[in-house]
């Protein structure tokens, strides 16, 4: 039975690396029906009655789905953002499997239920879902930050902020327990609108920003360019800013003078993903971006007011 859950997922994976296809990753096959089967298929495994089995049931779920994610991880190279975002859901859907089965197991016959077609089941609906276009959805994600200081004495380091070290900002759960590279810098090359903003996350990751809107003491804004594949070479492969499933497109900051010398610096991002279940992308999308932002955020308040 343990084979089977590793054929079924072996298949699915296989069909999906074939398709080519990014948007199947986040859909509702690989996310809910390929682990209601992969659970169904280690209930059945588990011996003993329900009621019996429950602890071991947990016991050979959670050694078969860590299995995979060493699968995953190792001889498949998937990132740490990939495996976080698919092994809370597949635990939750592979116990709906095998609440499915606590239900009908003593109305079937186990060595027939499982025949070749459910296993199939997961290439079926891979299948089906690739001949449709997932919807596309916008988000926006946005930090806030007061720093004791006048928007003026701030606006520089929204041009130029450079040599950043790994102890400044703040501990995220992002940057610190996934591995996302810390900003290096961020600097502006040229003056107004047309000029560009060169980042660098880590030693490897680079990216421009175009500016689209400047007003000096009150507010900045780019359009993302993604010049090269860094982000998902040195992250995580299936997570390129610039895809079929997730296109990051502009951001920018904002200054707002609240008077006795304080400034709120707000940072926005917008992104748009396309995918079956974008409720749950975006709230990784929040999860990740809004760990950088407040990164950023932190790393200009501690600068700006070292020197104020």
């Amino acid at each position: 039975m343990v084979s089977l859950a590793v054929l079924a997922a072996g298949l699915a994976y296989a069909s999906i690396v074939i398709h080519g296809d990014g948007t199947l990753w986040s859909g509702f096959t690989f996310i809910m029906i390929l682990p209601i089967l992969i659970g169904a298929i280690l209930s059945l495994a588990t011996p003993g009655d329900y009621k019996n089995q429950f602890k071991s049931f947990f016991a050979m779920q959670f050694s078969a789905f860590g299995a995979l994610i060493l699968v995953f991880a190792i001889w498949m190279r998937e990132g740490v953002i990939c495996i976080l975002m698919i092994v809370l859901p597949w635990l939750l859907f592979a116990m709906i499997g095998s609440s499915i089965i606590s239900l009908v197991r003593h109305k079937m016959q186990t060595g027939r239920f499982f025949s070749v077609p459910l296993l199939l089941l997961p290439l079926i609906g891979l299948q089906i879902e690739a001949s449709y276009d997932p919807p596309v959805s916008n988000y926006t994600v946005t930090r806030q930050i007061e720093i004791a200081a006048a928007p003026e004495e701030i606006w520089p380091l929204l041009l130029s902020v450079d040599d950043i070290q790994q102890d400044e900002g703040r501990w995220n759960f992002t940057q610190d327990i996934v591995g996302i590279p810390r900003p290096r810098s961020a600097l502006v090359v040229g003056s107004g609108v047309g000029s560009v903003r060169f980042a660098q996350w880590g030693d490897d990751i680079r990216f421009e920003e175009h500016v689209t809107a400047w007003k000096p003491g009150h507010e900045i804004a780019w359009d993302f360019h993604f010049t090269d594949d860094s982000i998902s070479r040195y992250t995580d492969r299936h997570i390129s800013p610039d895809s079929s499933l997730l296109q990051i497109e502009s951001g920018g900051y904002s200054l707002e003078d609240m008077g006795d010398g304080r400034t709120r610096l707000t940072l926005s991002t917008h992104y748009q993903t396309q995918s079956w279940m974008h409720h749950y992308s975006s709230f990784w999308g929040n999860v990740y971006l809004g760990d950088i932002q407040k990164n950023i955020l932190w790393t200009i308040k501690d600068r700006v007011e070292s020197i104020s």
